[in-house]
């Protein structure tokens, strides 16, 4: 929920983001710099904290556009008198009032972090682990060694090894399409965390979610292996298994609609809008932040434009009463009216 601290953040940084946020606020107020350059001197973790903060907005172009026309409503705006921090007493260190910062800016902060440290992980992970990889809203097609064909989607990643007996090919992260030639002597094998999917010859989709890990039919018949069990995928079919929990989900899928992806497409099927904001998120070159928990859990079926992620939002959380905000070009946030 808005304003909402996670157990394990750093109350330096919190409060780090608490001077800045109150800066922003109240940018002409003197005596609130002076006030934050005094808590900035007292000690190097107090600097240290100070410019990951800065840092971290910065990078996402808050500072330079936090008040930036929003896309489809105003996001509130504080009252300027509540960002107003009086001098202190002689000897007394001025303290930020929290309170002058909105709670749904308080969320935004801690989200950026946490979205930052997110989208630079996989750029690290795509640089350093994967033979083929893609970036934000990007779609590439690889002809593989043997005459297959793989799509990878947004913020994807593989390794490709057909050095053995099986070709072999590891899902890093995101989703892929393949389209497998025949090869009985040579099963094409896709492994995503510990589970694998094998086909002979068939086209068919890998996904790592934010809840499930997912395979979609659409052509042909793969087996799916994992803890536990194993499944007989056919066209026009999906599993998924839940992450957490190793349950299985079964569910029809039109074959024209398995990674839809590949075509600018989100096809959503009562999915959650959590996953929704997930999935439009890897085509948005920015953050994307929900900040009502409650409308984060509601279920949408519709098909998407992902070539348009922010409206495609708009589309999905407005029969919920929710609204889209776009703080900046790099920042949106979502939440209830």
């Amino acid at each position: 929920m808005a304003g909402a601290r996670d157990k394990g953040e750093d109350p330096v940084l919190n409060e780090a983001l608490d001077w800045l946020l109150a800066i922003e606020n109240a940018p002409a107020d003197q005596a609130l710099r002076r006030a934050r350059d005094a808590w900035i001197a007292e000690s190097d973790e107090n600097a240290r904290a100070w410019r990951r903060a800065e840092r971290t907005w910065q990078l996402t172009g808050a500072l330079a556009g936090l008040r930036e026309t929003p896309l489809d409503s105003a996001v509130p705006r504080p009252n300027p008198r509540q960002g107003i921090v009086a001098a202190a007493p002689a000897g007394q260190r001025p303290q930020p009032r929290r309170r002058a910062v909105p709670r749904w800016a308080a969320a935004v902060a801690a989200a950026i972090v946490a979205g930052f440290l997110l989208v630079a992980g996989h750029e690290l992970l795509s640089r350093s682990d994967a033979d083929y990889a893609t970036g934000t809203a990007e779609i590439r097609d690889v002809a593989l060694p043997d005459g297959s064909r793989l799509v990878l989607d947004a913020r994807s990643a593989v390794d490709v090894d057909f050095s053995g007996q099986e070709r072999h090919i590891r899902l890093l992260a995101g989703a892929a399409f393949f389209d497998v030639r025949p090869d009985a002597a040579r099963p094409f094998v896709v492994a995503a965390e510990d589970v694998h999917v094998t086909a002979v010859g068939t086209a068919f989709s890998v996904e790592i979610g934010p809840r499930w890990l997912s395979a979609a039919v659409a052509e042909g018949r793969v087996r799916l292996d994992r803890p536990g069990g194993a499944s007989e995928i056919a066209a026009g079919e999906e599993v998924a298994v839940d992450r957490a929990s190793g349950s299985e989900r079964r569910r029809q899928r039109e074959p024209g609609d398995v990674a839809g992806w590949r075509e600018r497409r989100l096809v959503a099927d009562n999915e959650t809008i959590a996953d929704v904001v997930a999935r439009l998120a890897d085509h948005h070159r920015g953050l994307i932040l929900t900040l009502d928990g409650t409308l984060a859990e509601q279920r949408v079926t519709g098909i998407y434009d992902l070539s348009r992620p922010v409206e495609a939002l708009g589309a999905a959380v407005r029969p919920y009463g929710g609204s889209v905000h776009r703080i900046t070009p790099y920042l949106v946030l979502v939440g209830g009216r």
